[in-house]
Order: structure tokens, then sequence, then C-alpha cells
């Protein structure tokens, strides 16, 4: 048969996103209320194993800034009773994304910012 050589590309990061909503986009109060996980999104069709282990969710509330953590893809309680907080025109900060790829190794992904209309 023959050889023939080939290059192993590493895959882009996943995009994150947190219910139907992604990166700099503008969602209701409302829509906030039924969402409980935040997922990963690759450009291709195919399950590469890669799991979100941990975020922090930020609420910067007048010039104080509330984090609260999850140890899953889950929104925790803590994190819900912030998002309660939230007044229209403030920012929701998704960001300290840590996950584990296939390989066992981990690695962080860019935050998520929306605003609250």
């Amino acid at each position: 048969m023959g050889e023939r050589a080939y290059r192993v590309q590493k895959m882009p990061d996943p995009e994150v996103w947190f219910g139907s909503y992604r990166n700099n986009t503008i969602v209701s109060k409302v829509a906030l209320k039924s969402l409980d996980r935040i997922s990963l999104y690759f450009p291709i069709a195919i399950d590469l194993g890669w799991e979100i282990i941990a975020f922090d969710l930020t609420v910067i509330e007048g010039k104080k800034e509330i984090t609260k953590s999850s140890n899953s893809s889950l929104i925790s309680q803590s994190q819900k009773a912030l998002m309660e907080i939230l007044k229209p025109g403030q920012k929701l900060i998704i960001e300290n994304i840590k996950v584990r790829i296939s390989d066992g190794s981990q690695r962080y992904l860019p935050p998520i910012i929306m605003e609250i209309k």
C-alpha cells in the first residue's frame, strides 16, 4: 500500500453556551430562570468527551463584584439566588470555565458576558 503523510491538528476550543445564549448577547431575566446549566458547543458534530468541571458566576452590584462558584456544569442554588438580584442593564459574567478534556488534561475557556434586558 504505500505511505501517506498526515498532520494532526489541535481541536479548537468549543464555544460555551448558557442555555441557547452565548457570549455578548442580551437576555431577559425571565429567560434566565429556566436555565440550569452551561454547555459546550463544538463547530463539528462530534462528541469529544469534554466536560465542564467548574465555573464562576459573577454579577457587579454597584461597585461590588459578587461571585458564586459551581463544581459542575449545573447552576448552583447560590448562583440562582445571585441571578435573582439582576436588574436591567446589569451584566452577568460566567468566567473561570474549567473543562476536562478527553485525555484527562484541564483547560480554561473564555468567559461569557451577557447583558440583562
